[in-house]
């Protein structure tokens, strides 16, 4: 029993739960079951989906006002007065519905897994009763500004290619469908036997022009029918959806230059993760379950479950990492470094920063490789057509 209602509401508020109203002779967070019934509706009904970006801002602003002093549920209300944007709008509106009506603190962000990842609501539930919130949503900011730069990087980085290799199939589809024709009919009325370059460059185009539409409605549709099916089978996955997403997720890791660029980030992600987690106090074993759920990978953190369980069989996390030989030896060396002296966040937290400079590195260097090899690609295919296209000609001023 709390002596007064301010302390009643303090101590639900260290425990994750937030209420507008609280009674006298009870400690009771629990909302009226019409308001809880219009809460679940609210949720039920409103599947609005933030952008990254958006969910990066709002974690920023309420880690920025946690940090000041503020109850969350305050500073939910004051960011609802602000002037947001439609989506922000109804997101800040249903948490605010949420914590107001007593439900707890991860529960009101778990209402909108298509917003909030189990990664981000498992930090919550963890650090919902430490007292730590403007921390906890500070770390939660840090990761998600870690993975912002990262794919932002991945996307500079792969533009310019492409661009050129979309515009380059642009133009070899337009000179198949009406360079090669006009030319075709020049070759029949002066009888010129063609060579093979230039017949297979006719019979492409003319399987072009008869296919292309049909071609393109049994793509159009294949690709209709497999989003439906991922749809669906995100929210009730089947066995087969999940050994599929695991072959899928798997096979890029196998690739010859591709494969450990994206194992080096996979575990520069995975570290930085975890040292944000253990840094906001969280014991080792929970940091590695939230950091194993924020992997995008779901062969990774199917791997990640297996170094898991190595250290609930009392192994340390180096020893785990080696033995189920996940990631770069330099990473567990960091870690056995980290469990010497007791550091663990701070020397996860270095390797991160070191991995990341190396996957920086390594993809500005693929990037200048791959620019001229991709112009070279291209001038060669169109010169190629070309090529096929006059072969008759050049062959006819020779007999001439």
């Amino acid at each position: 029993m709390a002596a007064d209602a301010g302390a009643a509401k303090l101590a639900l508020q260290r425990q994750g739960f937030y209420s507008a109203t609280l009674r006298t002779k009870a400690l009771s967070v629990s909302a009226p079951h019409g308001d809880r019934q219009g809460i679940a509706n609210t949720s039920a009904v409103g599947h609005v989906r933030l952008s990254s970006k958006q969910v990066l801002w709002l974690t920023q602003q309420v880690a920025f006002l946690c940090k000041a002093g503020l109850p969350l549920l305050e500073a939910l209300t004051l960011l609802q007065q602000q002037a947001l944007a439609k989506p922000l709008a109804h997101v800040v509106q249903q948490l605010v519905q949420g914590l107001s009506a007593g439900v707890s603190l991860a529960d009101a962000f778990a209402e909108q897994p298509h917003n909030f990842s189990r990664a981000y609501v498992g930090s919550l539930q963890a650090a919902s009763g430490s007292g730590l919130l403007g921390e906890v949503f500070d770390s939660l900011s840090a990761q998600l500004q870690f993975k912002a730069d990262m794919q932002a990087q991945l996307r500079s980085a792969l533009s310019y290619p492409l661009l050129l290799v979309g515009f380059s199939m642009v133009i070899v589809v337009g000179l198949l469908l009406f360079v090669v024709p006009t030319f075709e009919l020049q070759f029949a009325n002066q009888g010129l036997t063609l060579p093979w370059p230039t017949r297979f460059l006719l019979n492409a185009s003319h399987a072009l022009g008869d296919y292309a539409g049909y071609a393109g409605t049994a793509m159009a549709l294949a690709a209709l029918a497999l989003r439906r099916w991922i749809q669906t089978n995100r929210t009730h996955p089947s066995a087969r959806y999940l050994a599929w997403q695991l072959r899928v997720h798997h096979w890029p890791l196998t690739l010859p230059v591709l494969g450990p660029w994206l194992w080096r980030m996979a575990a520069a992600q995975w570290a930085y993760t975890c040292a944000q987690l253990l840094g906001t106090g969280l014991p080792l074993l929970s940091a590695l379950t939230h950091a194993q759920q924020a992997q995008p990978n779901v062969y990774v953190a199917a791997q990640l479950g297996h170094v898991q369980h190595h250290i609930e069989q009392g192994h340390s996390l180096s020893q785990a990492l080696t033995e189920t030989t996940l990631f770069d030896a330099n990473l567990w060396a960091v870690c056995a470094v980290g469990e010497a002296t007791g550091d663990m966040g701070r020397a996860l937290a270095h390797v991160a920063t070191m991995l990341q400079t190396q996957c920086s590195q390594q993809l500005k260097l693929f990037t200048s490789l791959l620019e001229p090899v991709a112009v070279v690609v291209v001038g060669g295919l169109i010169g190629a057509i070309v090529l096929a296209m006059y072969w008759p000609i050049f062959e006819l001023g020779r007999t001439v």
